[in-house]
């Protein structure tokens, strides 16, 4: 029997303080709010403020489900029982809703899913993650595999991961591309050869970039180091960046020293501010000093604004708006709306997209099935980078069989910076898309550009 959600307010009440159980291969279930913080896939994915099965029902959340080993066998996100696409709580490594893991004796095995619990491809084309297991279970390697089995690489220009751990406790990270050549950790963060510690609860705290004596190195932004702080419950509290010589440094993508995001009971961000190497609010490299943001009682996030270094509202140069909202249906499900709007809280262009806001529709089965873009008198209006106003999607048996570029008339357009203007998908037997065809606005077959 799966466990039991309600039954009196006294027993949930009793229940709430146990894991749940069913007699299946989900052995045992947990509920979390959001993910933990993590930069490489050597940790394992966790779970950050733990919910009881009744508060999770009412809340987005991720439920693991262990096996009778106590191992990890799927991670999902959902709304009650339903299945969602990933928001705000995910991390850099995680990218579908569903992911299903197996073991195979010293192989750990992921496939990933969408919300329809469809098999899908993360990543670029990655079907597969398979991690090779040392001889005390940790993961020493991990590969990249197509829907073929054919090794491949990510979309991050990696193709491998290898793991070392030293006679410390710390685990020296190298990731190689298809040629054998050294890959960076991720775009935006260029650390080569990294040295990672992990604290006492298994949560990332230190990252070195390090050439093979150990000593640090420098990347183009003179950042070195990256050192973690967290909350009671696991969420991160601050970010730093230190050069060589272990002193705070303006660097990575952000050229901030710290940074300091601030979270509601259930984790989630509701403010983020940055420091310099002296401790002083500065603004990062995109022009804002922080935001704030504030959830619905599902856990979606519907407003965002952006700060300057002294709290003060501000429309960040090149952007034409200062916050923007979301908006969803009753169910907390599906997003209807999301606008952008001025320092008045009035309607704001996207000053390099030229639209204020997308209406989106639904068919019955709760697809998305067209997203217009509006302008400020809510009319629809073709974005001034791509050209084009509506994105319709047809379906046929609850598959996607085709998407479309409209203008704002209504016409089949290509956008202007892919070159498409309609795409065809074709499915094998277990509703993977395993065709993807591009067309022009003539219906001529292309290969868009990227």
């Amino acid at each position: 029997m799966r466990p039991l959600i309600f039954i009196t307010l006294g027993l949930v009440y009793l229940l709430s303080a146990l894991p749940s159980f069913a007699a299946d291969d989900h052995y045992r279930y947990e509920y979390f709010s959001t993910l933990a913080f993590r930069e490489s896939p050597y940790a394992d994915i966790r779970g950050v403020v733990e919910l009881n099965e009744a508060e999770a029902w009412n809340r987005n959340h991720y439920r693991f489900a262990y096996d009778r080993d106590g191992r990890l066998i799927e991670m999902s996100f959902r709304l009650r029982d339903a299945l969602r696409p990933l928001n705000h709580t995910a991390n850099y490594l995680i990218r579908s809703p569903k992911i299903v893991v197996t073991y195979e004796g010293d192989k750990e095995i992921r496939m990933f899913f969408d919300e329809h619990e469809r098999p899908v491809a993360t990543a670029g084309s990655v079907y597969r993650e398979v991690y090779t297991l040392d001889d005390l279970g940790q993961r020493a390697e991990l590969r990249f595999y197509n829907r073929e089995g054919e090794p491949i690489e990510s979309n991050w220009s990696i193709a491998s991961y290898h793991w070392t751990t030293n006679p410390d406790g710390s685990v020296i990270e190298t990731r190689f591309d298809s040629q054998g050549e050294p890959a960076w950790m991720r775009p935006g963060l260029h650390f080569g050869r990294v040295r990672l510690e992990y604290d006492a609860k298994g949560f990332l705290a230190v990252m070195q970039y390090v050439n093979e004596q150990g000593a640090f190195v420098e990347n183009e932004t003179g950042a070195a180091q990256d050192k973690l702080r967290y909350g009671q419950s696991g969420t991160l509290v601050s970010w730093n960046v230190l050069d060589g010589r272990s002193e705070a440094k303006c660097g990575n993508s952000p050229n901030v020293a710290h940074g300091l995001p601030t979270h509601d009971q259930y984790g989630y961000e509701i403010g983020l501010s940055f420091l310099d190497e002296k401790g002083a609010r500065i603004r990062n490299r995109y022009g804002f000093g922080g935001s704030r943001a504030m959830y619905d009682q599902f856990g979606n996030m519907v407003r965002r604004e952006t700060i300057d270094e002294h709290d003060n509202p501000l429309v960040v140069e090149g952007r034409g708006y200062f916050g923007y909202t979301f908006a969803y249906d009753r169910s907390g499900l599906m997003l209807q709306s999301f606008n952008l709007y001025g320092l008045n809280g009035e309607p704001a262009l996207h000053t390099t997209r030229g639209y204020a806001g997308q209406r989106i529709e639904y068919n019955e089965a709760g697809d998305r099935t067209r997203v217009t873009y509006v302008g400020l008198d809510g009319q629809p209006v073709s974005r001034i980078d791509t050209g084009v106003a509506i994105i319709e999607h047809l379906y046929k048996n609850g598959l996607r069989t085709q998407t479309r570029n409209l203008n704002a008339a209504g016409k089949v357009v290509a956008d202007e910076q892919t070159g498409w203007a309609v795409a065809r998908f074709t499915y094998a037997e277990d509703k993977f898309c395993e065709g993807l065809e591009h067309f022009d606005a003539e219906l001529r077959p292309i290969d868009p550009q990227h």
